[in-house]
């Protein structure tokens, strides 16, 4: 070998490839790799498993969900939406039930034919916030239309979420459209229910628009329909009562004059008829003030026995009670008001009132010996409009 400037003749071999860090040689193209396989190991591509005879997928995988709940979370609103389904389709039917029922009976009851009314140029407005619904019992026998036995105003007031039951006393001397001045009751025998509560409107200031009527059979039905009431009577109470059953209620009724009479003073479960003379009892205390005491007791023990009534008692109610009564309140109206009546019964406070109030009148006797109540108007209006307005 012959050496020429220090270097060998020998022909150099090329160098070799370096050995890559896994034990496979580098190629000189490895630089150009893409950039998709740089950067580690390469990513291994999902297997898709062949579809099933049915087209579907295969099931073995984590079974994907909607946003973000789990399968236990979407069972959980699952439930939860059938429970409220279900709920909804009971209050549904229990509506739908009631409204039927309160229907039917709107259309038992009697239409009073409209009549022109007779009010004064400065009768106050009706407030929107207070319903005021007279009530009219009357002594009607037959085909007569009698006078005025109760007269009892009840007034659902949204002001103070209070339902009044206003007793006025019907020996009130009044002035009565067309028919000069006489006791309040006499107003219903002139004219029907509208005179009545125009008349009202016209000397207590109290705005008054619908009214309904009923006599006693309507009375007796009702009670009977919800089971009766109970009532602590005095001996002389019950005496009284015995005496207007015998002479009068058992006849009008086909009775036997003895039926139902009671065996003295004492507490009792009263039937309709029992608890009618009741209500209508004069002789014992003081004349008419202890007699509409009693009439409001009736009807708030009524009212406490129609907030537990049950479907035989409305089906009686619907056959017996809604064809003895009359009214102007049109259809629509009465709908709406049974609508609100199961709120305002459980909601509502009841409380009462009797017109004219203690120290409002005094006793007066008329030109032709009727005695009769002289009133100061303007206090007993005062009272009402406490009564519906301030928190009691």
């Amino acid at each position: 070998m012959s050496k020429q400037g220090g270097l060998s003749d020998t022909k150099r071999l090329p160098k070799p490839p370096e050995e890559h860090p896994h034990g496979r040689a580098q190629s000189p193209h490895t630089a150009i790799r893409r950039a998709s396989m740089t950067g580690g190991t390469r990513k291994q591509m999902p297997t898709r498993r062949p579809p099933q005879k049915n087209g579907t997928q295969p099931s073995g995988g984590k079974k994907k969900t909607s946003g973000n709940r789990t399968p236990a979370r979407a069972g959980k609103h699952g439930v939860l939406f059938r429970i409220t389904v279900v709920i909804a389709a009971i209050l549904l039917t229990v509506f739908c039930a009631y409204s039927a029922v309160a229907i039917v009976a709107i259309n038992r009851i009697r239409d009073d034919k409209p009549a022109e009314r007779r009010l004064e140029s400065d009768a106050p407005e009706s407030d929107p916030k207070v319903q005021n619904i007279l009530l009219i019992g009357t002594d009607a026998r037959g085909d007569e239309r009698g006078r005025a036995d109760t007269i009892l105003l009840l007034s659902v007031s949204g002001r103070n979420n209070t339902v009044t039951q206003t007793s006025i006393l019907r020996d009130c001397y009044v002035s009565i459209p067309d028919h000069g001045t006489d006791r309040l009751n006499a107003a219903y025998a002139y004219g029907g229910g509208q005179l009545l509560a125009d008349t009202i409107v016209n000397n207590f200031e109290i705005p008054v628009d619908d009214y309904i009527c009923f006599g006693f059979s309507a009375m007796i039905a009702l009670t009977d329909a919800l089971g009766g009431v109970d009532i602590t009577l005095s001996e002389q109470e019950a005496n009284a009562v015995n005496r207007m059953l015998g002479g009068e209620i058992n006849e009008l009724l086909g009775d036997p004059v003895d039926a139902d009479c009671l065996p003295g003073g004492g507490s009792y479960r009263l039937s309709g008829k029992q608890a009618l003379c009741y209500s209508r009892i004069r002789s014992v205390g003081n004349a008419d003030f202890e007699r509409t005491d009693r009439q409001r007791l009736v009807w708030n023990r009524l009212l406490d026995r129609a907030k537990k009534m049950t479907p035989s008692a409305a089906v009686k109610i619907l056959r017996d009670v809604c064809p003895e009564l009359t009214t102007n309140i049109s259809g629509g109206r009465l709908y709406l008001a049974a609508l609100k009546a199961p709120y305002v019964m459980l909601r509502y406070d009841t409380q009462e009132l009797r017109l004219p109030e203690d120290g409002s009148y005094s006793d007066q006797v008329t030109q032709d010996g009727a005695q009769v109540l002289a009133v100061d108007f303007e206090k007993n209006r005062d009272a009402y409009r406490r009564a519906v307005t301030e928190k009691q």
